[in-house]
């Protein structure tokens, strides 16, 4: 059954983005004990030690870090994250300029095909 299926009576108003879930669906803030559906925000710390794994609303975790070096862990991964997809973005862009380029070069050649052939 889809969770829009689920009758009105078991659904809930999640209190960090506002959005109504199933009852199943909602979690407790492990800081502010606000309610929070688990689709909202789930800290997912490679540390073990980081006070923030499991749920957490956006308000409890917009600049609270276990410590500066998992701060720093998560800024290199996302720093890896997007230097992949700068790279990525660059060959496709480099495709489409020397795609653009050939195009070019294919009219440039019609066009002095044609101004030949109109001056003979």
């Amino acid at each position: 059954m889809d969770i829009d299926e689920r009758p009105e009576p078991t659904r809930a108003k999640c209190l960090c983005c506002g959005r109504d879930y199933h009852v199943d669906d909602i979690r407790t803030c492990e800081f502010c004990n606000k309610e929070i559906c688990r689709f909202c925000d789930t800290w997912n710390c490679e540390n073990p030690e980081c006070t923030l794994n499991g749920y957490v609303c956006n308000n409890c975790r917009a600049d609270d870090y276990c410590d500066k070096e998992c701060h720093a862990e998560h800024l290199n991964a996302q720093k890896s994250t997007l230097e992949i997809e700068l790279v990525e973005v660059h060959d496709k862009a480099t495709k489409e300029a020397d795609r653009i380029s050939g195009d070019i070069d294919d009219i440039n050649s019609e066009m002095t095909k044609l101004i030949g052939d109109q001056n003979d």
